[in-house]
Parts: structure tokens; C-alpha cells; sequence
């Protein structure tokens, strides 16, 4: 009697093409060493800003706010997306937790932004109006009520809408949630939060910073002006009302807005284009990594462009505190 075969096309497990496994290894490494070096960076910020009192000031409240931010982004967001690869079905079958996991980190992409925006408001009154008017808007108070403030709106922003509108859920070819694809409610209240947070926050720091920079060029052509003509007189110069510090900070926070901006962008051209190009996984990813990446790349350019970030980090990192 013969034996019936089975034919093996049916039962054999689809092997995982090559390229597919490559990418996935890849994207494992980065977001690991995402998770340590945002992790670390921004607990160093933390830790020179309480330990070193030349950087412990209520404008650097935003910073540390910014690294707050992050930080929520590098304990949260990013092993969560670990998770999700080794697990199966995680996000799939926990629609709660995924929907939670995207709210999260949308929060604090609007608390990033907004925080750079104030920031960049916070430069310029700092560099252009006298000490007087900094102290009676940038102040103790005002900068803990605009904290306060950033949060409290930030998060109604974003877990408020989706109550009874169902505006998130999960997408499978990105195996993560995201505003739904088949609504147009959910792919305009997307837009309304680009446009209003990233269009106009942008466009708020973009404007600011051409003022704050128009600003410190002409304070330092009038000290040079007084330096020359102090050369063939007794009188002594009058102290420059701007210090080296300030204008480090001014130009590092600079820098951290060109970085959010670069690393928005894709996003931005990806939602704007249509809900519809959500069905190109790989792009998704790419524009998800770039935000991320924005979440840990703070820190190293606190220390690249701020030697009294950089001196507090290297003291932090030998215990010579």
C-alpha cells in the first residue's frame, strides 16, 4: 500500500528573504543605540543643569524641559518598538496600548516643538529688549506657568479629539497605530496639528532667530566702534550687555531647531502628499526613525556647540563632580 504524501508547499514555513532580515537587524541596532545615547544624553543635560550652577537658570528650564521630552521619547516610544518585533501581534492585539504608545509620543513631539518655539522667543527678548523686560516676562513664574502650560495643552491636544472619533488605530503595514487611513476627519485633524504646531511654531523661530542674529550683529559692530574709539581716549567702553554664554546658547538652541526641522520634515512631506502613502512602509519607517533621532541628538549638540555643557558632561562622566 503506497503512502499518501503531503505535498511540503503547504506546510513549509515561507523562509524570510535575506534583505527583509538585514533591514530588521538594522533597524534593531539603531534604535538600540538610540535608546542608550538619548538615554544618556539627556540624563546628562538633567544632571549638569542640577549640579553645575553657571547652567542652572529658569531660561534653561526649557532645556531641561526639551530633555524631558526626549527622555519620555528614549524609556517609552523607542522600546516599545523593540517590543513589537519580537513579540507577535503585540500592537495588533493590544489596540489600547498601541493607540497609547503613538499618543505618547506625539505629545511630546508637540512639547518638543512648542518648547523650541518659546525658546527661540525666550533668545530674543534675551538678546534684544533690556534686562528689565526679560525679568518681567521671562521670569521664575512665567517660565514655570509656560511649562506647565505646554504640557497640560499638549497632551489635551492629543487625547482629547480621538474620544468617540476614532481617529487612531493600528495600520498593518506598519505594524504600528497612526491616524486611521480610510478617514478624512482623522487625516485633517493630522493636518491641523502639523500646520498649527509645525508650520506655524517654525515659522515663529524662523522669524525670531533672523531678528535675534540681525541683533547681536549690530550690538557687535557698535562694541567694535567703541573699542576703536576708546583706543584715543581715557574713557573705558561700556561692558557689552551681552555675555559669551548668552550668545553660545543662543546659537546652540539654533542649531537644535535646524535639527527638529530636519528631522520633521519628511514626516511632514509624507502626511501632506496623502493619508494614502501610508501604504509604503519602508518610507514610514524612515520618517519615524528621523524623529527619533531627533530625541537623542540634543545632547550632542549641547556639547558640540556649548563648551560649559561639554565641561559638565566630561566631569559628570569622571565622578568629578
Amino acid at each position: 500500500m503506497e503512502k499518501s504524501t503531503i505535498p511540503t508547499s503547504n506546510t513549509a514555513e515561507t523562509p524570510v528573504p535575506a534583505v527583509k532580515s538585514f533591514l530588521t537587524v538594522v533597524y534593531v541596532l539603531i534604535v538600540c543605540s538610540f535608546i542608550i545615547i538619548g538615554t544618556v544624553g539627556n540624563v546628562l543635560v538633567l544632571l549638569s543643569v542640577w549640579f553645575f550652577s553657571r547652567l542652572r537658570n529658569w531660561a534653561n528650564a526649557l532645556i531641561v524641559n526639551l530633555s524631558i521630552a526626549d527622555l519620555v521619547v528614549a524609556l517609552v516610544t523607542m522600546p516599545t518598538l523593540l517590543v513589537r518585533l519580537f513579540v507577535d501581534n503585540l500592537m495588533e492585539n493590544s489596540p489600547e496600548l498601541c493607540r497609547l504608545v503613538f499618543q505618547v509620543n506625539l505629545t511630546v513631539v508637540l512639547v518638543s516643538v512648542t518648547t523650541l518655539g518659546i525658546s527661540s522667543i525666550n533668545r530674543y527678548i534675551l538678546i534684544t529688549k533690556p534686562r528689565y523686560v526679560y525679568r518681567q516676562y521671562c521670569g521664575r513664574n512665567n517660565i514655570v506657568i509656560l511649562l506647565i502650560l505646554i504640557w497640560v495643552i499638549s497632551l489635551a491636544t492629543v487625547f482629547i479629539p480621538p474620544i468617540g472619533l476614532d481617529l487612531i488605530n493600528y495600520v498593518p503595514a506598519n505594524q504600528f497605530c497612526h491616524f486611521k487611513e480610510d478617514s478624512i476627519i482623522a487625516w485633517w485633524y493630522g493636518s491641523l496639528l502639523l500646520l498649527l504646531y509645525i508650520g506655524v511654531v517654525i515659522g515663529v523661530i524662523i522669524v525670531s532667530s533672523i531678528l535675534t542674529f540681525y541683533k547681536i550683529t549690530s550690538v557687535r559692530n557698535r562694541v567694535q566702534i567703541v573699542l576703536e574709539r576708546s583706543q584715543t581716549s581715557q574713557d573705558a567702553p561700556q561692558r557689552n550687555t551681552l555675555t559669551k554664554q548668552e550668545l553660545l546658547v543662543t546659537r546652540m538652541m539654533l542649531f537644535v531647531c535646524l535639527a527638529f526641522c530636519f528631522c520633521m520634515l519628511p514626516y511632514c512631506i509624507n502626511h501632506a502628499l496623502s493619508y494614502k502613502v501610508y501604504h509604503y512602509p519602508l518610507f514610514f519607517k524612515v520618517c519615524i526613525l528621523l524623529i527619533l533621532t531627533n530625541s537623542c541628538i540634543n545632547p550632542l549638540i549641547y556639547a558640540g556647540s556649548n563648551r560649559f555643557f561639554r565641561a559638565s558632561f566630561k566631569k559628570i562622566l569622571t565622578f568629578n563632580l
